[in-house]
């Protein structure tokens, strides 16, 4: 795409911070009249008016994952957005971003980036030679919840204008993001139990007059679940994140000839009965410190700032009234407040 022959519809005559502004006034308002995916995939669209990008995406952080995942993409091969989500998260110019809140393009940084093994596995393959990224936050709660990228194929394409409009933009996909993927409402804690049998195929069956589980929809407990066939354990406890909130969660080996002869896998799930007022964030770093994770370790597999995770220690101490790491973790152990583990 050449910035001089893809002006901005209705455009001729205006300035390059008229056009911006312009964009800037539509995009806001598609932002806030059009809901999900088409509003987020209209709003981009937008932009490429004053970026003039080859390639956009914008990458999700799905917290109930602990990952990123694409949302929305154009322009990018398969490969090269798998690098744009949770490699790029971990790197420094990531860490810039989430500090300093403002877009940041290939140039504006003090060394020569595109000598980087990430610049030469990830974006050069799709032969891009600029870049500009962003990360997304919340104006109301500050939370983050994602990233933008733009990809050229000639140097300097993202000028001061480009830089001010995603800058301007950001809260506003952030807002959608968090709209489009807000979670359920939590379990009741006074609800019944959800509960299943896993036959030796891995088939599910509901246990009447309980609803099914819902833990079983998820990759990561299927994995979870076969290292528990494999084990000589017979039962386990423990909580399992999900998109309504933590889980209480017990597993036990058992026999069941209304299913089937062999051995099958009996799994409950409750909603969360905790007794401290932990909230999802400081449950999710407390299993970091149960593995014995440092703040910066805990911060660099968060995507979040070591301050943040130093702030969530320290109320986690405060509400469990315990003095230390090493008693915070014991007396999590004690109340069932510790993930699953095999």
């Amino acid at each position: 795409m050449n910035p001089d022959t893809s002006p901005i519809p209705g455009s001729a005559g205006l300035t390059m911070k008229q056009q911006t502004a312009r964009v800037l006034a539509d995009a806001a308002y598609a932002a806030g009249s059009a809901q999900g995916l088409a509003a987020a995939r209209e709003v981009l669209a937008m932009t490429a008016g004053v970026t003039h990008h080859e390639a956009a995406a914008l990458i999700l952080w799905d917290g109930a994952e602990g990952r990123h995942r694409d949302l929305l993409s154009d322009g990018y091969s398969p490969g090269t957005l798998i690098g744009l989500g949770d490699r790029y998260a971990g790197t420094p110019e990531h860490r810039r971003m989430r500090t300093t809140r403002y877009p940041l393009r290939i140039d504006d940084l003090p060394y020569d980036y595109r000598k980087s093994a990430i610049f030469h596995e990830v974006m050069e393959p799709d032969g891009f030679v600029e870049g500009m990224s962003a990360c997304l936050f919340r104006a109301d709660d500050h939370s983050y919840q994602g990233m933008l990228h733009f990809s050229a194929d000639s140097p300097g394409r993202f000028g001061d204008e480009a830089v001010e409009l995603i800058a301007a933009l950001t809260p506003a996909i952030a807002r959608l993001c968090a709209d489009m993927f807000n979670p359920p409402l939590p379990l009741p804690a006074d609800s019944p139990p959800r509960v299943s049998l896993i036959d030796d195929e891995g088939r599910a069956a509901a246990v009447a007059p309980h609803e099914p589980v819902v833990c079983v929809l998820q990759p990561s407990f299927q994995a979870l679940l076969r290292r528990f066939r494999a084990s000589d354990v017979k039962s386990v406890r423990g909580l399992w994140p999900s998109a309504e909130g933590w889980l209480t969660i017990e597993i036990q080996k058992t026999w069941d000839a209304h299913l089937t002869l062999a051995p099958t896998i009996r799994i409950e799930e409750r909603a969360l009965r905790d007794p401290f007022g932990l909230s999802h964030r400081e449950l999710d770093i407390l299993q970091g410190i149960a593995r014995g994770d440092s703040n910066q370790q805990i911060a660099l597999a968060r995507s979040i700032s070591i301050r943040t995770v130093t702030t969530h220690v320290e109320r986690l101490l405060q509400k469990t009234a315990q003095p230390s790491r090493a008693g915070l973790v014991a007396l999590a152990g004690r109340q069932g407040l510790l993930t699953l583990a095999l």
